[in-house]
């Protein structure tokens, strides 16, 4: 093996904790968190707007004898 040959075989990705850009990191947190909420939020909606109105009928009082 070569003096030279140490050049060719490092690694080509930078490894360790600091690779990866922190904004980057902090939106593969946030995105699927808002996405779930997101869809959490259209399906109560469609829930509410679906459910059946429910009102006392005339007359009648709020306590019961």
């Amino acid at each position: 093996m070569s003096a030279g040959a140490t050049a060719i075989s490092a690694p080509v990705a930078p490894t360790g904790p600091r690779a990866f850009n922190p904004w980057l990191v902090a939106l593969a947190a946030v995105v699927p968190t808002f996405m779930i909420f997101a869809a959490l939020a259209v399906v109560l909606a469609f829930l509410v707007l679906v459910m059946k109105r429910s009102v006392a009928e005339k007359g009648a009082h709020l306590v019961a004898e």
